[in-house]
């Protein structure tokens, strides 16, 4: 049975480069937001940052490097959920340049607020309850510190553990984990790969195959580093960072619950 859309409450995604936008609003403001679930803070534009209460600064670590940040305090709302007061970073805007307009960026804690479905068939996202007729499959989750969701996917061999990161274009393997999973990464092409600081390095891309979730493969480019730092901030076992890329090709749905700590696919 195909699912039946409420359209008033379906929001398309606006998608860029591997990268997702959608309407949110800050402190009343309507705005276009990068969606990013790895994200453990939001962030702002300086020019939308101007006139809101100011915070210490943070320094924030990423894959490559780390950077600190001027903080102010803001609410966001997205899809109708409004969360309270928290900081967010400000960061200039030379470090997102897509061709249109972008004045925040939203946090695993923020997107994950309430009840989610990001859909990858239909390039939207939505509350779960917009949606019936929909074929859900469990599949194993662990939620992290700051909202973060991991997910447990199939390999040849163990199960690996990975976090959902929209805020990725392409999916990250860890080096320390690879013979444990029994993943086919070829060698495709080398690009200049930006982590969440703006910090860039070229890498070496590769295809990934043997990859899969509730029976359906999860192809993917990707590239492998260390990414026992991530494991250590988020005191888990993380084997990959799952991108943007895995998800358009898959085309799947993907559902969190956060009260309950469950996900689905479909």
């Amino acid at each position: 049975m195909l699912p039946l859309l409420d359209d008033d409450r379906i929001i398309p995604l606006l998608v860029h480069e591997l990268a997702l936008y959608a309407p949110a609003q800050m402190d009343g403001r309507e705005g276009l937001a990068f969606l990013d679930s790895a994200a453990s803070d939001p962030s702002v534009r300086p020019d939308w940052a101007r006139n809101l209460p100011k915070a210490e600064p943070m320094t924030v670590r990423s894959a490559f490097e780390e950077r600190t940040y001027e903080t102010v305090q803001a609410t966001i709302t997205f899809l109708g959920t409004a969360t309270p007061a928290q900081l967010a970073l400000v960061r200039p805007a030379s470090e997102h340049q897509p061709p249109f307009d972008v004045s925040m960026v939203l946090s695993a804690a923020i997107m994950f607020a309430a009840p989610l479905v990001l859909d990858f068939r239909t390039l939207a996202v939505y509350r779960p309850d917009a949606v019936s007729g929909v074929d859900w499959q469990e599949i194993p989750a662990q939620r992290a510190s700051k909202g973060l969701w991991l997910l447990a996917l199939a390999t040849r061999r163990d199960p690996a553990w990975a976090l959902f990161d929209t805020g990725a274009g392409l999916s990250v393997f860890n080096a320390g984990h690879l013979d444990d999973l029994g993943l086919d990464l070829r060698p495709d092409y080398r690009l200049r790969v930006t982590d969440a600081t703006g910090a860039a390095i070229h890498q070496d891309i590769v295809a990934c195959e043997g990859l899969s979730v509730a029976g359906r493969p999860l192809p993917g480019d990707g590239f492998v580093v260390d990414l026992s730092g991530v494991e250590q901030a988020l005191n888990h076992r993380i084997d990959l960072v799952l991108g943007t890329s895995a998800f358009l090709r898959s085309g799947l749905r993907w559902r969190f619950e956060p009260s309950t700590g469950q996900a689905f696919v479909a």
